[in-house]
């Protein structure tokens, strides 16, 4: 009887640390409100109409609230993007897209995507990434381009979900192109003016994708670990509806 006690003990105890460790990864995860894609009126794409939406987001090397002037110099309303600025919260260091990562966006629309990046470079591990978008270019400050180099990546935004037998298959993957390491910063660190990308990719049917940033900004192995792998920093979510 006493073999088997000890057998049931070790399966609870087995059965808590797994459950420990699965709470506490979970407790990484930055809770963020939805994003909704702007009103952008409507665009002509292959002769066809379709709805236009946008949104904007900001990377940063680490959390902006390390710096309160630049937070109260850049959003003095408390307000970026239409919500509000995320909490200081935990993992100041992490290298972080804001101002959510749970992005919403219309269903047969064209989506355009604004991101001022504030963080530097990390070449690509794979070049594969530094290409634009599929069937369309990306723009770097205003400048129309195919790819970039993959030492000047700084991060991605990689839609890569394979679909369940409800949803349509969504690729989108655009390579975001780093500051200068000779660039202007202020007392924080952060640089006075951001690297801007744009890219557009269409949506079909509703679905719902996740993203992440396939550049090794992170920690760990490969700098794939922590904000890499962590919800709400540099990787999140795409609902189409």
């Amino acid at each position: 009887m006493g073999k088997y006690l000890g057998a049931l003990l070790t399966l609870v105890v087995a059965a808590l640390i797994v459950t420990g460790s699965v709470v506490a990864l979970g407790g990484l995860a930055r809770g963020q409100p939805l994003l909704q894609a702007a009103d952008a009126g409507t665009s002509t794409v292959d002769q066809s109409t379709l709805k236009h939406a946008h949104i904007t987001l900001q990377t940063f090397p680490a959390n902006p609230h390390e710096d309160p002037s630049w937070i109260q110099s850049h959003f003095p309303d408390g307000i970026d993007n239409g919500i509000a600025i995320p909490p200081e919260g935990d993992n100041q260091d992490w290298v972080t897209y804001w101002p959510s990562t749970n992005l919403v966006v219309p269903a047969h629309a064209i989506v355009t995507i604004t991101v001022e990046n504030y963080d530097g470079k990390t070449a690509l591990l794979n070049p594969f990434y530094a290409q634009g978008v599929v069937g369309n270019s990306i723009t770097v400050d205003g400048k129309a381009t195919n790819t970039i180099d993959p030492a000047d990546a700084s991060h991605t935004f990689t839609i890569h979900s394979i679909p369940n037998s409800t949803q349509p298959w969504l690729y989108v993957s655009a390579p975001i192109t780093g500051e200068a390491d000779d660039v202007q910063t202020d007392d924080a660190g952060f640089p006075d003016k951001p690297v801007v990308t744009e890219f557009s990719f269409i949506t079909g049917a509703p679905g719902h994708y996740i993203w992440q940033c396939i550049d090794p900004c992170g920690s760990g192995f490969n700098g794939f670990g922590g904000p890499m792998s962590t919800k709400g920093y540099m990787s999140g979510t795409l609902t189409v509806q």
